[in-house]
Order: structure tokens, then sequence, then C-alpha cells
């Protein structure tokens, strides 16, 4: 991770956000396992679990994006424009 001239707890938001994508990302590969595990047949419950947990992903690529362009944006901004 780039080190940027940010408090620690900014620091740590950062960081956790990308594990949360992490997290999401295993969790909806755990759910498409099971489903898949239960029955190769599409359902409308299975397909309505993966698109849930997939829209869960999703979720947490958008929270982690806009805490790294609150927090991280005008840090790079000001660096860059020096």
């Amino acid at each position: 991770m780039i080190w940027l001239p940010v408090h620690r707890l900014e620091h740590l938001v950062l960081v956790l956000s990308m594990i949360l994508v992490v997290f999401a990302e295993i969790l909806n590969s755990a759910i498409e396992l099971v489903v898949d595990r239960i029955s190769l047949e599409t359902t409308p419950l299975s397909k309505a679990a993966k698109d849930t947990a997939a829209a869960a992903v999703v979720a947490a690529i958008l929270m982690s994006g806009l805490c790294w362009t609150v927090i991280a944006g005008p840090v790079a901004w000001t660096l860059l424009t020096q």
C-alpha cells in the first residue's frame, strides 16, 4: 500500500475497506459453492441467493471506493498539484 500522509484511523479505514471486499468475495464464493452442491439446476431461489451474494460484493467494492475517494483523494490531489 502506498504510504499516505493520513492519520492512523484513516489508514485503518482504508485497509479494512479492502479486507471487507475480500471477505465479501469469500462469502460469495462459499454461497455459490453451497448452492451448486445442493443442485446444479437453476431455480429462482438459487439464482436469488447467488445474485444477493454478488450484490454484497458490489456494495463492498463501492464502499471501499468511497472510502478511498474521500480519504486518499484529497491527499493525492494535493501531492499531484504541488
